[in-house]
């Protein structure tokens, strides 16, 4: 079942649920690392990041300050991400002026390009979830013609690689694709 941030699940979080945050951060931390990199993070910095944010929620847990009828999830997250990646920035560079060198590196300027970034990297976490959803739901078969329509394969090619007949692979993409959309907008609507 894939995790998402439905309200019982930050109610379990806020209840100091172990397995909630241990899923929470399996979930959030390729989309922490993404936003690491728009900042320029090195490897090591991104597993730091990482562990900040899960810091940041936890010693906020007490209050849990998320509050849906204030905004969205997804910018509630991107603004601790993004705090704690300026807080790395500023330890190494303040601890670089002691070695001369000035520990920058590039990050994207533009606000507008960061939040872009950002976007696309929700929806494909966002994409991602609803994928494992189906993984659970739908026959293995099936979901290997999705992934391949997904990686922009064409039907004919489909249905010889799988002995499948090319209507059989139609049939199969308008109904799981009209499951993979309903999913894709009901953890939209949740985040």
């Amino acid at each position: 079942m894939a995790f998402t941030t439905r309200l019982t699940t930050l109610e379990r979080i806020k209840k100091g649920d172990e397995m909630a945050w241990n899923q929470f951060r399996e979930a959030y931390k390729a989309l922490m690392f993404l936003r690491g990199a728009d900042f320029g993070l090195s490897a090591d910095e991104k597993e730091q990041l990482v562990q900040d944010v899960m810091v940041s929620l936890f010693m906020g847990n007490s209050v849990f300050r998320y509050d849906k009828s204030k905004g969205r999830f997804r910018d509630y997250l991107k603004t601790i991400i993004d705090r704690r990646a300026i807080d790395i920035i500023r330890k190494r560079v303040t601890e670089h002026r002691t070695t001369g060198d000035n520990g920058e590196t590039e990050v994207a300027s533009d606000d507008t390009v960061l939040d872009e970034k950002w976007d696309r990297a929700w929806y494909q976490h966002i994409l991602a979830q609803a994928l494992d959803a189906l993984r659970g739901e739908i026959d293995p078969d099936s979901f290997q013609v999705i992934m391949m329509l997904l990686n922009n394969a064409e039907p004919k090619t489909i249905a010889e690689t799988l002995n499948r007949s090319v209507e059989n692979v139609y049939v199969v993409k308008h109904r799981v694709l009209r499951r993979l959309r309903h999913e894709v907008a009901r953890l939209i609507e949740e985040s």
